[in-house]
């Protein structure tokens, strides 16, 4: 009798509404509730759940009463672990992260190519185009003034006086602008090497032009042979060093340029290379995980 009089307990305090007193003890209801499934036509619930009190509130366990012992955490997931979706997401998000690292290194070496290429184009060129402009206004001079020494028409060698006396004033402007822009100690020095010949070839080119515009050709032929074409030829040379330099430079730049552009291009390959092998690594362990327990269900 009292067993299912335990059961009706039982039901009834599931309902919150126990007729009978109290429902029966945990301990009689683990053993017994099991056995009846069935009480006035309703399912009972297992041993294992423990029926509601009068409050409409399910009890805990009284295993779990006693258990002070804390839950175990569960181990970091692995990708197994996931769910579909968030292995999907991992996988994406991986490889769109390697292929932000390509764009990033490919934008970073494009600049740095780009530096490349306008320290060519706004620096190094116009230093070379002013030096070239210097050694063009020295031939003109040397050439203007060996003119007035040849011709014996009075106007001709004014004219050709006045052409030698105008390129050496640009001469000397093109020279006094490109001395601000030469920064390094090398090009200092090659600079002022350019000064101190300048300063010896000018006042020579004076004294020829004075003696041709007197009429004293014989000693401006003396000064041309002693003294003009020496200083000439030393204010080129420093001219040419200063040029070679600036060729150095620009080669220099144009290395740089390449070595930058091959290591953005190895760099940017072997990223790509990893971004699709770790595509490929995801999309098989990813269909491995899916593939596999349907098989299994499967079978």
């Amino acid at each position: 009798n009292w067993v299912p009089s335990c059961a009706k307990r039982c039901a009834a305090a599931e309902r919150g509404r126990p007729p009978h007193g109290a429902p029966c003890s945990r301990r009689v209801h683990a053993r017994h509730a099991s056995k009846f499934t069935l009480v006035n036509g309703s399912a009972l619930k297992q041993a294992s759940r423990q029926p509601k009190t009068s409050h409409g509130l399910w009890r805990k366990p009284l295993a779990d009463q006693f258990n002070t012992e804390k839950e175990r955490v569960p181990p970091m997931k692995t990708l197994n672990n996931l769910n579909i979706g968030a292995r999907l997401g991992l996988a994406f998000a991986a490889v769109i992260a390697l292929a932000a690292v390509v764009v990033v290194i490919g934008i970073s070496r494009l600049s740095q190519l780009e530096e490349s290429i306008k320290l060519i184009g706004d620096n190094r060129m116009p230093k070379v185009v002013s030096l070239v402009d210097i050694s063009d206004d020295v031939n003109l001079i040397a050439r203007e003034l060996r003119n007035a020494l040849i011709w014996d028409d009075a106007a001709k060698v004014a004219t050709a006086l006045d052409t030698a006396q105008q390129a050496r004033e640009k001469m000397v402007k093109t020279q006094d602008a490109l001395a601000p822009t030469i920064t390094s100690d090398e090009g200092k020095k090659r600079l002022a090497a350019m000064t101190a010949t300048r300063a010896a070839f000018v006042p020579v080119q004076i004294q020829f032009i004075d003696l041709v515009r007197a009429g004293k050709k014989d000693e401006a032929k003396v000064l041309l042979t002693n003294q003009l074409r020496p200083t000439q030829l030393a204010y080129m040379d420093a001219l040419n060093k200063s040029m070679n330099m600036q060729f150095e430079l620009i080669t220099k730049a144009g290395v740089d340029g390449g070595a930058h552009y091959e290591q953005a291009r190895n760099l940017m390959f072997g990223l790509l290379a990893g971004m699709v092998l770790l595509g490929t690594l995801l999309g098989w362990v990813i269909t491995r995980g899916i593939t596999g327990p349907i098989g299994e269900a499967v079978a």
